[in-house]
């Protein structure tokens, strides 16, 4: 968020400034900017444009990790208990 914030205020822009070039509302862009809030991909795209930083992507998105989802494919399924008769 950081390099965002120095992003913005080299180009002379307010948080509410930057917030209506993206189509978000001031506070949600505070909060996203201070870390208190997230963002949708897509205003992150449009925010990412309107900066002039969206081949920077890539950057600016941590690569997920894919470790857990191999872990839990190589666990055996569980089955579900089936029902005992009333009786």
């Amino acid at each position: 968020m950081e390099r965002v914030r120095l992003q913005r205020l080299a180009r002379n822009w307010s948080q509410a400034e930057l917030a209506r070039r993206i189509g978000l509302s001031r506070r949600a862009y505070q909060d996203f900017e201070t870390g208190y809030g997230n963002l949708k991909l897509t205003n992150l795209v449009k925010l990412l444009g309107v900066l002039g930083v969206s081949g920077e992507l890539a950057e600016v998105v941590p690569v997920p990790s894919l470790e857990p989802k191999v872990e839990e494919l190589l666990q055996p399924t569980r089955q579900r208990a089936g029902r005992q008769p009333r009786g």
